[in-house]
């Protein structure tokens, strides 16, 4: 019997979107309130409209183009080198994404669990682990976290819930601070969108643009709601000025749980924590594994496993301490914020007037 092929449904996209909040999410708090002050709310509302704007005109290509894949996309608007330049762009970025969420986590395990354990030790087991959940390919991606998700979800809810006494909401008072940087408080904001376009790389297996459209629509707006929450309750329990002297925020606030059975609740998150950087990483790095294998149908998928392998590796390496790895992902921020509201937008522009003069 003919063995059917794996789609994916709209729940499972809807994870998929969570799973790629970014590593960095720890100390988020902390960053957004050094440009913005208890005003970082009003950044998060500013930032999820703008990433929902332009990712349902990102979305306009899947929906002209049903079934195919991004490279077949890009070819067809801009040509066959162009749009593979683009499209192999693309997989750079994806592999750097992974090898800086790889490095990032490393040296948060060093500061909280392993304390004098080599960083290429944790980074290699952290790459050889993934390496094998990616053999495994796209269903077992959308299955585990179909499972895994929820529950996480579900442990950061309960730490919100147990210390909600806590919280002195007039820390978000007044509504507006007195010293904003706009510019540096949209881009810190955008920070938690950083990977959500990696599910591009999966078009194929996504052919109904309606479950693709609710699944990355509601799974971004969600994570938008999620993160200014987590903002909202950290700022209003350490205050705006306390918070600038802690170095993870969502991590103290885990600390904060007295529950006798819960008394060390940061254990809880850290694992937590560790589970969403996995699922981070498989997803990064499937997505450049999956791309390279569309570019070169005719090299097997295990080898492309193993090119990514060495090439995250090396960029995971590459960085001297975190501050190093925390200004590289800053970098990649920039490129990929040109990506999603300029280059993904110009690309449906050209398609648009293509199609008009086509037409006419």
């Amino acid at each position: 019997m003919e063995k059917k092929s794996f789609i994916f449904s709209k729940n499972q996209i809807f994870w998929l979107i969570i799973a790629s909040s970014p590593v960095g999410l720890t100390v988020l708090p902390r960053e957004l309130n050094q440009y913005t002050g208890q005003s970082g709310w009003l950044f998060i509302i500013l930032s999820i409209c703008l990433i929902l704007l332009f990712t349902r005109v990102s979305l306009i290509l899947p929906k002209r183009y049903p079934g195919c894949s991004l490279l077949v996309i890009l070819e067809r608007i801009i040509g066959k080198w162009s749009g593979r330049f683009l499209f192999v762009t693309l997989i750079a970025i994806s592999i750097i994404l992974t090898g800086l969420g790889i490095r990032l986590l490393t040296d948060g395990i060093i500061v909280h669990i392993l304390f004098h354990t080599p960083s290429w030790i944790i980074i290699l087991s952290e790459i050889l682990i993934v390496m094998y959940a990616v053999t495994k390919r796209e269903e077992t991606l959308a299955r585990f976290n179909e499972l895994i998700q929820p529950l996480l979800i579900l442990t950061l809810l309960t730490i919100f819930l147990l210390v909600m006494n806590k919280s002195d909401f007039s820390n978000l008072k007044p509504i507006i601070a007195k010293e904003v940087v706009f510019d540096k408080g949209l881009f810190t904001s955008l920070y938690p969108y950083l990977a959500s376009w990696v599910i591009f790389f999966f078009l194929p297996l996504m052919p109904n643009f309606k479950t693709l459209n609710k699944g990355v629509l509601q799974g971004l707006l969600f994570l938008g709601i999620f993160w200014g929450l987590l903002f909202i309750i950290t700022i209003s329990i350490f205050g705006p000025v306390e918070i600038n002297y802690i170095e993870y925020p969502s991590i103290d606030l885990a600390r904060l749980v007295e529950i006798p059975i819960l008394e060390r609740m940061e254990i809880v998150f850290l694992t937590t924590w560790i589970i969403n950087a996995f699922s981070l990483n498989h997803l990064t790095f499937l997505s450049a594994t999956t791309g390279l294998n569309t570019l070169f149908s005719k090299t097997s998928f295990s080898r492309w496993i193993i090119v990514v392998g060495v090439l995250v590796f090396l960029v995971a390496i590459y960085p001297s301490d975190i501050d190093h790895a925390s200004y590289l992902t800053k970098i990649l921020q920039l490129v990929i914020i040109l990506l999603y509201f300029f280059i993904f937008p110009l690309i449906v522009l050209i398609d648009t007037v293509k199609r008009k003069v086509k037409s006419n």
